[in-house]
């Protein structure tokens, strides 16, 4: 995500380096044209200006939409943030040496640290699952070995995760399921879980409708292009100038919008994982009165993960 505020030559260039070395090794090849045929008519100026209007239209709906993807994203994890702690506050709260069989009673302390790092092992497993990263060992230290071991031939490992959760809440607080209305909190905030990995499991796997992501990208490129080289025939340098500049603003917000409808590929559009489950795990070891808390993700270069 990013987060810098001031916008600076070299981040405007980083951005889209491809686009701004086409659009000036066009206006060059248009300079050698205007030199070489000059006063030949090409295009109209009325027909791009029509062809401009109704690409604008476009881009601006395909923007909308690609950003009301990245906000549900967003809403999901934020929903996601606030559930944790709920389920932190829950495990805290509601688990106490009256519910428990007398050798469990003795690790209480344990039991609900079991509980609330198995939620943080959940939140990163949830982000490697929606970003295909493969780097599991991550999950290693907030379970057991054993059980880390078990999760590893998962295809859906967060899934998984919270199956064991379920399993082992029960077996705590040693009640058939749905006769202590302590499990029937637990279990509706672990549907909620569900229902939050279930929506951005969605939106990672229903990509924005590709015939129509590729004919605009094609339109805008043909456009750019038209709005340059049709000044040969009548050059002027503060034109050449202008419509550069206006064929490279639609190339970016093109890119803009094709980084903004996957909030999930680990880009400078993406929702912040790291981030939200680096604050989700420092806030639920607080909660547990741990000391020793790992920092919080810093952005780097303006962009926070």
């Amino acid at each position: 995500m990013v987060v810098y505020k001031k916008l600076t030559l070299k981040r405007l260039i980083q951005f889209n380096p491809f686009g701004l070395f086409y659009i000036i090794a066009l206006c060059s090849l248009t300079f050698l044209f205007s030199l070489i045929f000059p006063h030949h008519e090409f295009i109209s100026s009325p027909s791009l200006t029509i062809y401009g209007t109704i690409l604008a239209i476009l881009i601006g709906f395909r923007i909308n939409e690609a950003y009301n993807r990245y906000w549900e994203a967003r809403i999901l994890w934020g929903q996601l943030v606030n559930q944790s702690r709920n389920f932190a506050r829950m495990v805290l709260s509601l688990i106490n040496a009256a519910v428990l069989k007398q050798e469990q009673a003795k690790d209480l302390w344990k039991l609900k640290q079991e509980l609330i790092c198995r939620q943080i092992a959940y939140n990163n497993a949830l982000r490697l699952h929606l970003r295909k990263q493969e780097n599991w060992e991550e999950l290693r230290p907030f379970l057991g070995e054993k059980e880390w071991e078990g999760y590893l031939a998962a295809v859906n490992k967060p899934t998984q995760i919270l199956k064991h959760q379920s399993q082992r809440i029960q077996s705590i607080l040693n009640q058939e399921p749905g006769k202590d209305f302590r499990q029937i909190r637990f279990e509706d905030t672990l549907n909620e879980f569900y229902n939050i990995q279930g929506g951005c499991e969605r939106i990672k796997n229903t990509p924005f409708p590709r015939i129509y992501s590729i004919m605009t990208e094609g339109f805008t490129w043909i456009f750019a292009t038209l709005l340059i080289i049709s000044l040969y025939d009548e050059f002027d340098w503060q034109l050449l100038v202008i419509r550069g500049m206006v064929g490279y603003v639609f190339i970016t917000l093109d890119k803009i919008q094709a980084l903004l409808k996957n909030p999930f590929d680990n880009t400078i559009a993406d929702t912040p994982m790291t981030s939200l489950c680096r604050t989700i795990e420092i806030d639920l070891k607080q909660m547990l009165g741990e000391k020793d808390l790992p920092e919080a993700i810093q952005p780097v270069d303006g962009i926070l993960y």
